[in-house]
């Protein structure tokens, strides 16, 4: 069955969005900074795009679910304002979901896999309630990358979460949720941090179990010097991901008139 559903994305949404997953690089807030960026202008997190396709999808849906897996690819950066919908394939619990402009431009492609939640399933808060601070991303260069595992702590905003998508709210595990933000987090803010593009994620989840979440690993799995590429893995209490980013050129600074 395929199916079409209208979305978008404005800047302000951008803003909430950096608060709630912790991703704060400029390219995704800061108007100015992006306009000197390789793309032009204000790029919407990749990760904002994912959960906006399954904030769509239950509901049209209306069904309380479960990710088994998901597999995400980033095609092309998504400015702000573009008018964009999203083209749904469903087969059994196989989704496959492309974010396309009006005039046939694919952004992004999301493959996932879920289960429906027992109708007497309560999705527990068993994400710290709290705030993610502003703060400036690293700035590394491909010779600073270390293969080392690291961790950053998470904290989920509920009530910025209830504002951004209503419909995951007491639809879909916090846990889950959590999961899939601190991957943006971690390419935007850590490895490789300012100047990255994220361009893949593979991500499983073991069961279907609450996780009672309080910090995520992360390590270094492959850096390629020519490429300018970067593979992470992300791991935890049943689930493993592995991201796949670039590093892109620095923005400009404009030459003054004066010369």
């Amino acid at each position: 069955m395929t199916s079409k559903l209208e979305t978008g994305y404005l800047l302000n949404d951008q803003v909430k969005f950096s608060t709630l997953s912790g991703d704060f690089n400029p390219v995704h807030t800061e108007f100015k900074y992006a306009k000197r960026s390789m793309w032009g202008g204000v790029v919407v997190h990749g990760i904002h795009q994912v959960l906006s396709v399954i904030e769509l999808f239950i509901s049209r849906k209306n069904i309380r679910f479960f990710l088994s897996k998901i597999h995400v690819e980033f095609l092309i950066p998504l400015i702000v304002d573009t008018r964009t919908h999203v083209v749904f394939k469903e087969d059994q619990k196989n989704v496959v979901a492309s974010i396309v402009s009006t005039d046939g431009v694919t952004y992004t492609d999301i493959n996932f896999l879920y289960e429906e939640a027992p109708s007497n399933y309560k999705f527990v808060k068993n994400v710290k309630n709290g705030v993610y601070k502003n703060s400036l991303p690293k700035e590394l260069s491909i010779d600073q990358v270390s293969i080392s595992e690291n961790s950053i702590n998470l904290v989920l905003n509920y009530k910025l979460l209830q504002e951004l998508f209503p419909n995951i709210v007491n639809n879909f595990p916090y846990s889950q949720i959590a999961i899939i933000l601190s991957s943006t987090q971690i390419v935007g803010m850590h490895c490789p941090g300012k100047d990255s593009i994220f361009s893949k994620l593979d991500m499983y989840f073991e069961g279907y179990k609450n996780i009672n979440l309080k910090k995520i690993d992360y390590k270094v799995k492959k850096i390629h010097s020519f490429f300018k590429l970067v593979d992470t893995v992300g791991y935890g209490d049943g689930f493993k991901y592995t991201i796949r980013s670039f590093f892109r050129p620095k923005s400009q600074r404009q030459m003054h008139i004066k010369g």
